[in-house]
């Protein structure tokens, strides 16, 4: 069932008749590698299967940065993002708002790089990440939770 989800949002995201390796480079990639699509396709269960939203989100952030080729935790993160805000996130503070999910990878990725989240963060799955990056708080909220939790009374 996923598999056949999946190709047909393929399928799909050819609008114009353009072989997806040149009109979606991130989704050939994506299709083309057993590991990447294999995660894409069992890191959980999506609301309302929306496939064809989760492949453009990951297309989207392909192009932003090449690093998910080489970089397991961008791939891992990359995937989590797609796959949670291919059904958009409202935000806790402004329910009028959603989070924006280009801004969510990137605010993570930097906290990984800077070495500023629990060593778990990037152990992670996809499956895991996908609670992680599908916060409903902003990304103040959470940087605000994040300086004012002692990590002294946090037990692993």
């Amino acid at each position: 069932l996923l598999l056949n989800n999946l190709t047909k949002a393929v399928v799909s995201t050819q609008s114009t008749g353009e072989y997806v390796s040149k009109s979606k480079p991130g989704i050939h990639w994506l299709i083309s590698h057993r590991e990447p699509l294999e995660m894409f396709m069992t890191s959980g269960k999506m609301k309302n299967d929306k496939f064809i939203e989760a492949l453009e989100i990951f297309e989207e952030l392909f192009r932003e940065d090449p690093a998910i080729q080489s970089d397991p935790l961008h791939l891992r993160l990359a995937v989590a993002t797609s796959l949670v805000f291919a059904n958009p996130i409202k935000s806790r503070a402004v329910k009028r708002n959603n989070i924006d999910w280009m801004s969510r990878y990137w605010y993570f990725l930097d906290l990984a790089e800077e070495g500023t989240l629990m060593p778990q963060f990037t152990e992670g799955t996809a499956w895991h990440l996908r609670f992680v990056v599908g916060s409903v708080y902003t990304d103040d909220s959470l940087t605000w939770g994040r300086e004012n939790t002692s990590q002294k009374k946090i037990k692993n």
